[in-house]
């Protein structure tokens, strides 16, 4: 993962003291750091990532980037991303790339009983992936292709 952040939201919840190791909380004391941190993986030459990028800096947010070109994500977490944005396997995939078309894609049934195919397919050809999608740490995650979809990412003011 490339760690790209950008603002800063972490802090302690609960307590006026410093965190752990700065003298300030005793030890055996529980510090529950708050964190709006997201991560949005993008490819570089897509502009809806460009964009997505530009309106969490603009909007002070903190996240990593994650290149998933160059680090793609596992099956386990594009199940994990599945489930958390509702979606199945092939609501996400890009079936006019290349790839796509030497797989079949296309003639692919969308089934549960393919479900565990296609996260395959997608695992083992990232750039098949939607892009960008940004999970957020409440659970939140959304294919930011159009700016209202990375606007419900960002923290409210």
């Amino acid at each position: 993962m490339l760690g790209t952040t950008s603002g800063a939201s972490a802090g302690t919840a609960g307590t006026n003291e410093g965190p752990r190791g700065s003298g300030l909380v005793p030890a055996g004391v529980a510090v529950v750091i708050r964190s709006d941190a997201m991560e949005i993986w993008v490819n570089p030459k897509c502009s809806k990532c460009r964009s997505a990028v530009s309106m969490l800096d603009e909007a002070g947010a903190e996240y990593t980037v994650r290149r998933y070109l160059d680090d793609p994500p596992t099956a386990g977490e594009l199940t994990a991303v599945l489930d958390r944005l509702g979606l199945e396997p092939w609501d996400i995939a890009r079936t006019g790339e290349a790839v796509a078309k030497e797989l079949g894609l296309g003639s692919w049934e969308r089934t549960p009983a393919s479900r565990t195919r296609w996260i395959a397919a997608l695992a083992e050809n990232p750039i098949l992936i939607q892009r960008p999608i940004i999970t957020a740490d409440d659970g939140t995650t959304v294919v930011g292709r159009t700016e209202d979809a990375v606007r419900s990412v960002l923290p409210a003011d």
